[in-house]
């Protein structure tokens, strides 16, 4: 068969395709459009933050954290959030960071859990991995559409709530303390039905939580999944 004989028959879509570019485009844009609009929303949410009113038990926490990112070698100056509804303590910002604690966990939680918990949030911060975080979401915005791209973005957050813990649990010495801090806040988020995390924000109860857990305290212990 000649060249041109062999390729008639992938010659027809090729008008097709052509025609429904402009949908394919729009469609793009649309869930591009749509995810770059939630990355917004959680950058504002974050300056809200920076702008609210100080907790009455916000001085003395923020001492706590201060000792903690001394601890942690943490240069710059991680400012302390107390807020009223929000499902766990979380870490937002690069230039400027800062910790995100609800305040109901005071009268809920023993003090050393949450500075387990504080301990795990300055981790995420002394990783960078909110401008990870962002840079991987502007990923997610561009190639939405592909599925490997969602897998893969889950196993990443997940390793980095993995690392998170490790780094934690080695700068504090108390990996069975932060995994039994771990365990009560996932109880208290659902018996409470606490508000979700913003999507930029490290979560402290974020990744699979059970594994977590039992990385802390057994580590190197690989979970078998049964079928």
């Amino acid at each position: 068969r000649s060249p041109e004989a062999f390729a008639r028959p992938f010659a027809a879509p090729v008008p097709a395709l052509d025609a429904a570019m402009p949908w394919i485009v729009a469609l793009w844009a649309s869930g591009a459009f749509t995810l770059s609009l939630r990355m917004a929303m959680g950058l504002l949410w974050i300056q809200r933050l920076r702008a609210a009113a100080p907790h009455p038990q916000q001085t003395a926490w923020q001492a706590r954290l201060d000792a903690l990112a001394e601890r942690f070698g943490e240069k710059r100056r991680v400012v302390l959030k107390l807020v009223g509804s929000l499902a766990s303590p979380v870490s937002a910002g690069w230039w400027r960071p800062v910790g995100v604690m609800p305040a109901a966990l005071l009268s809920r939680m023993p003090t050393d859990l949450i500075e387990a918990l504080l301990a795990h949030e300055l981790a995420h911060v002394r990783r960078h991995d909110y401008l990870v975080n962002l840079l991987q979401g502007v990923a997610e915005a561009l190639l939405f559409y592909h599925p490997v791209t969602w897998w893969l973005s889950r196993r990443i957050r997940d390793e980095r709530e993995h690392i998170a813990d490790r780094m934690a649990a080695e700068v504090t010495g108390q990996p069975r303390r932060l995994a039994l801090a771990l365990c009560e806040l996932s109880e208290l988020n659902a018996a409470s039905h606490a508000h979700a995390t913003p999507h930029l924000a490290q979560a402290a109860h974020g990744g699979p939580l059970m594994s977590r857990i039992e990385q802390l305290v057994r580590p190197g212990h690989r979970r078998r999944l049964h079928h």
